[in-house]
């Protein structure tokens, strides 16, 4: 802490200056990976992740990362209601029920990569580039 007349300035270092804003870093960013036909709302692929150990500081299923969608119902409820909301959308990101949804329409499909609503959404879209690109990579 230095001194500067009446007010006191805190001095920070490049390294403490970052830390104090990065969020803590965590392998699951991603929650969902969903592939759904446009024509007939039909799941191809949905596959939900959720860190295989929960904190044990925290009860229950409500900690971050937590997988909101556990039955069936639930997920396709998410899913049906997301695909309605994106069918004339423009844009690539959408915050959805909490979650940041970012979506891309190839022919007949459309791809979603869901993360948590603190989730960067670059990090998010680069996900799904990297899944069409694999895709029209394995599919040609």
């Amino acid at each position: 802490m230095q001194r500067c007349g009446e007010t006191s300035v805190q001095v920070y270092t490049n390294y403490e200056l970052v830390a104090t804003m990065v969020a803590p870093i965590s392998l699951f960013s991603v929650n969902a990976i969903l592939i759904l036909a446009t024509d007939d709302s039909s799941r191809v692929l949905a596959k939900y992740y959720a860190p295989p150990h929960p904190p044990t500081t925290v009860p229950g299923q409500t900690y971050p990362g937590a997988n909101p969608y556990p039955a069936l119902k639930d997920q396709k409820a998410f899913e049906k209601g997301l695909l309605e909301k994106t069918a004339k959308q423009t844009n690539d990101v959408i915050l959805y029920d909490n979650r940041v949804v970012v979506f891309k329409m190839e022919s007949d499909v459309m791809l979603y990569v869901v993360g948590g609503a603190d989730e960067n959404e670059i990090l998010l879209f680069n996900a799904l580039l990297a899944l069409r690109d694999s895709l029209n990579i394995l599919l040609k």
